[in-house]
């Protein structure tokens, strides 16, 4: 039965609230929950984490490109994020986890990248075209990102 729980799931209290709240960060819906409404403050606070989240993976990757992971600072990434030192603690424990977030999102990024390029049209190209556009891709994927 534990197996069949989503990762990465919020649980909460049973009020509608929550349920509904809940249902929608987690990709489900509730059969409870009205459309008319607006989302809950909870899922504008889920928007903005992510936001957050991802303005400080974009300063940790300034950092890395610029000084080494090793020079790197939690309290610099936090200043370059626009944030305290306590609140990036609040999504990255440290500065290994905030190495293991960027790689988890480079590595989605890159994931997207294949998607991308090794499309069923794809496969009618003659290889070399095949090769050069998927080169130039990831020579561009690597330019955007500077860690």
């Amino acid at each position: 039965m534990r197996d069949l729980v989503r990762r990465n799931t919020i649980k909460c209290s049973h009020s509608w609230f929550y349920k509904s709240s809940l249902a929608f960060v987690n990709g489900m819906t509730a059969s409870t929950s009205p459309s008319s409404r607006r989302p809950p403050a909870g899922v504008r606070r889920q928007a903005r984490g992510r936001a957050r989240i991802e303005s400080i993976l974009d300063a940790t990757e300034q950092l890395v490109a610029e000084v080494g992971y090793d020079e790197m600072s939690t309290n610099e990434v936090a200043r370059r994020a626009g944030i305290s030192p306590g609140s990036l603690y609040q999504y990255f424990g440290n500065k290994a986890d905030l190495l293991a977030g960027l790689l988890d999102r480079c590595t989605q990024q890159f994931d997207d990248l294949w998607d991308d390029q090794l499309t069923p049209s794809a496969a009618t190209l003659p290889l070399e075209e095949l090769v050069d556009q998927v080169l130039e891709a990831v020579v561009a994927f690597k330019a955007e990102r500077p860690a």
